[in-house]
């Protein structure tokens, strides 16, 4: 389909998996907290974790998934 072999795609889900969990963390703290984290970032934490689900899941289907089951909420940038 992508040119992509299969060991390779399960390892981006695998590292999808920690990335969800990540995010879902983040997406735990209040909006200042994250507003807080955004801005001694520049943004960067959070938009690179929320960029790396949405390639991820252009590539696995098992990223799809476990994005539509179990998304990351909380982190506001995911749904920008």
């Amino acid at each position: 389909m992508n040119g992509i072999d299969g060991n390779t795609l399960d390892k981006i889900a695998q590292a999808s998996e920690l990335v969800i969990r990540a995010a879902a963390v983040l997406g735990t703290l209040s909006d200042d907290q994250q507003r807080a984290v955004h801005a001694a970032t520049q943004g960067h934490l959070p938009h690179s974790l929320a960029g790396f689900l949405r390639h991820a899941r252009k590539l696995s289907p098992a990223v799809e998934e476990s994005l539509r089951t179990h998304p990351p909420l909380g982190l506001r940038e995911f749904w920008y």
